[in-house]
């Protein structure tokens, strides 16, 4: 049930059968017109046949199609053996014969129709080799090769220590490394043996001697690091300066005692059909709607409820007539489509049949879900 006519429509859909149309010559249903009128085409008389073989259609276009199959190839190129009998298929292939290799190479067979690769070609056969190595016999006529053939006699190790071994390419871990030969240890830890000659080493190392409670209790051996904690209890030590005058109930915080005198207060909201009682009105309005009286009664069934639209969707499940009725058992429907489908379980004749076992049915889906079950 629903208060919304939009939702009510909504779910009226639900309820309409996606077959909408059925063939007259068999079983065939569907919701798609295009698939219903390819359907159609099944059963349509043949009337174009083939003269030369057993092929047989329904459509003109289809059997021209297929009469090229028997056509000799007629077309054929002039400059090769290919032959065809389709002209787009001749004019593709001609157009093979017509690229021109316009860039070709007097010193070789080299032959090509894109030019910046005819000038890369050009290179190899450039006899002065500009660009040679010191360290070997590399050379070259491109400056871009030289430059990367360089690389590789470089070394990686362009920092080295002159009181040890220790090499490296890279400048600030040479520089860091070069500390470690730095005699003076000039920061030096107060609480322990601790040196260094690196300040921000010894910054961190200083934070592993910081106490981790800042804020200690001077009324007890309370601490902790975090102030809003310790605000909390030095509260605990402060004056319970609001107290009850209904028991023994004191508080450091004045919101805390309103809480607490409600529950002192006479309960003078009272429920007018219980013994139910209470001080918060909201409380007493959630209470009240569980005596309210469920004045719509419907006269069709036994549905009741204190709500007059509810009441309202209710009677049009009423009003919708049954019309169509199976002629075998006692199944009724106000869908026409329902009932065709219903009808289907009736049929001796299963239209959906298992490839693997025995398994039919009158419902794609069923046999769908069935099928699953033989995939591994």
């Amino acid at each position: 049930m629903t208060k919304m006519k939009r939702g009510f429509t909504r779910h009226l859909l639900t309820h309409k059968t996606s077959n909408d149309f059925t063939c007259e010559n068999c079983n065939y249903i569907t919701n798609i017109k295009g698939n219903f009128k390819k359907h159609l085409l099944t059963h349509k008389s043949k009337d174009f046949k083939c003269d030369k073989c057993d092929y047989m259609t329904s459509d003109k276009g289809h059997i021209k199609s297929h009469l090229l199959i028997h056509s000799s190839k007629d077309l054929k190129c002039e400059k090769c053996n290919y032959a065809t009998n389709l002209k787009d298929n001749l004019t593709r292939h001609v157009s093979l014969h017509k690229i021109s290799k316009d860039f070709k190479c007097e010193k070789c067979h080299y032959m090509t129709n894109i030019k910046w690769t005819f000038k890369n070609h050009l290179l190899t056969h450039k006899v002065s080799k500009d660009f040679k190595c010191e360290k070997c016999n590399y050379a070259t006529s491109i400056k871009g090769y030289f430059t990367r053939h360089l690389l590789k006699h470089k070394t990686s190790n362009d920092f080295t220590c002159e009181k040890c071994d220790y090499m490296t390419n890279i400048k600030w871990a040479f520089k860091n490394h070069l500390l470690t030969h730095k005699v003076s240890k000039d920061f030096k830890c107060e609480k322990c043996h601790y040196m260094t000659n690196i300040k921000r080493r010894f910054t961190m190392h200083l934070l592993t001697h910081k106490t981790s409670n800042d804020f200690s209790c001077e009324k007890c051996d309370y601490t902790t690091n975090i102030k809003g904690n310790f605000q909390k209890h030095l509260v605990i030590h402060k004056s319970k300066d609001f107290k009850c005058d209904k028991c023994d109930y004191m508080t450091n915080f004045k919101w805390v005692l309103k809480k607490h005198l409600l529950t002192h207060k006479s309960k003078d909201l009272k429920c007018e059909k219980c013994n139910y009682a209470t001080n918060i009105k909201s409380n007493l309005m959630k209470h009240v709607a569980i005596h309210i009286s469920k004045d719509f009664k419907c006269d069709q069934c036994h549905y009741t409820t204190h709500n007059k639209g509810y009441l309202k969707q209710h009677v049009l499940i009423h009003r919708i007539s049954k019309n169509f009725k199976c002629a075998k058992c006692n199944y009724a429907t106000n869908n026409k489509h329902y009932l065709s489908s219903h009808l289907l379980i009736h049929n001796k004749f299963k239209i959906y049949k298992c490839l693997k076992c025995d398994y039919s049915t009158n419902f794609k889906a069923r046999l769908l879900k069935h099928s699953s079950r033989h995939i591994q």
